[in-house]
């Protein structure tokens, strides 16, 4: 098997994780299709190649896994780790109620919720855009869909931190000290996934409902829960407080959507592009194939690069620049593409549109005073995000 072009690039450094910008760029120049020998994964970091993979699901499969982590890997049959036909079974029980006709219903409460949060803020000048902002919604709206207690909170987010950190590359250090977290997390997984303790007329109930009437395993029905819990909870977070990052960094975008509310969709599909939640995730190929001239063995895996394919100058010009006058953005990756691409998108950007839109009434202008990324590999956000505001 050929393994060139090959990269001894770090994508999981110190310096990776504060900027991987320019390494991407680096990978997109060397090929389709790059070996890097320190994870034994193909880097495909092109946008029309990442397209490709995606949307080929019965060759580039995930039912052997979609992590980083072979260790993970070894744990699938939820949503994201499973192929056709079963993956099509599943997905339609999960995404049923994240559809937007369903969550229609929601938009007046999670507007409301926005509006009076950001108010508050707003009147104290100052505040952390993750901690005091990023965080309400996904633990009051999410946990209410779910139908877990909220009292779980705070115990949630560091719960999907853990499990994201878990699925990075095994020897590395943040890697590692999740799995020395992970028995910790198992109280909390044990009352999160009891029916005892899930709200009647909840999404979490409807999986056991479905598992009643035989339309799943009952073993499946806790398992599916956390297809809800964890990416409901750190990507919308991480988009978030990316969000504002950027609008603090680019006070002329701001201007010009406080100047066009109306294109607050489009402009959060801009933030995700810059600043995708979720670098990466993998895939399986199951014959041999071929990118941009190198082959692909049957059985390699494929680091899927989601931030990297966001920043492609090929697909977007000044790729690396904040421009909200690029529309909606049908190509952006952050939520992936193809029978995989996220079933929490709809509420996710339901939720950080909501928090722009009162931000605009009352926010001319954000001053960062300290910003402090949360190391991790496979997502990128911020631990703390300190702003001051200049009100309207």
């Amino acid at each position: 098997m050929s393994k060139n072009p090959t990269s001894d690039i770090d994508l999981f450094s110190s310096a990776a994780m504060a900027d991987p910008y320019y390494l991407y760029a680096e990978l997109r120049r060397a090929g389709g299709a790059v070996w890097l020998p320190r994870i034994e994964m193909w880097a495909v970091s092109r946008h029309a190649d990442v397209m490709a993979v995606l949307q080929n699901d019965q060759v580039y499969t995930s039912s052997s896994g979609v992590t980083l982590n072979p260790e993970v890997n070894t744990f699938t049959g939820n949503v994201i780790t499973t192929d056709r036909p079963l993956h099509t079974k599943l997905r339609s029980l999960v995404a049923e109620q994240l559809m937007p006709a369903a969550l229609k219903k929601l938009s007046e409460k999670i507007e409301a919720e926005a509006d009076a949060l950001v108010e508050r803020l707003v009147g104290l000048g100052q505040f952390d855009a993750v901690q005091d902002l990023s965080w309400h919604l996904p633990l009051t709206v999410v946990t209410d869909l779910v139908g877990v207690p909220p009292s779980y909170g705070k115990r949630l987010i560091e719960f999907a931190e853990i499990m994201f950190d878990w699925a990075g590359p095994p020897g590395y250090p943040i890697t590692e000290a999740a799995v020395k977290r992970l028995p910790e997390t198992q109280e909390l997984r044990a009352h999160l996934t009891d029916r005892k303790n899930l709200r009647l007329g909840s999404m979490g109930m409807a999986l056991f409902e479905a598992a009643d009437r035989g339309d799943i395993e009952a073993w499946r029905a806790p398992l599916l829960m956390m297809d809800y819990l964890g990416p409901s909870l750190d990507t919308t977070i991480a988009g978030t407080g990316s969000a504002i990052w950027l609008f603090a960094n680019n006070q002329s975008q701001w201007d010009s959507l406080r100047g066009d509310p109306t294109r607050v969709g489009a402009a959060v599909d801009e933030a995700l592009r810059l600043e995708s939640p979720i670098q990466y995730f993998s895939r399986v190929a199951n014959s041999d194939q071929s990118i941009d001239g190198t082959t692909i063995a049957a059985g390699d895996r494929v680091l899927v690069m989601y931030g990297s394919a966001n920043r492609d100058s090929a697909k977007w010009p000044s790729a690396d620049s904040m421009d909200i006058s690029r529309g909606g953005l049908g190509g952006q990756l952050a939520f992936g593409a193809g029978i995989h691409s996220c079933a929490g998108r709809n509420l996710a950007k339901a939720e950080i549109s909501a928090l722009l839109r009162a931000l605009l009434k009352r926010v001319k202008a954000f001053r960062i005073t300290d910003a402090q990324r949360r190391q991790a590999y496979v997502m990128r956000s911020f631990a703390h995000l300190q702003v001051e505001v200049v009100p309207v």
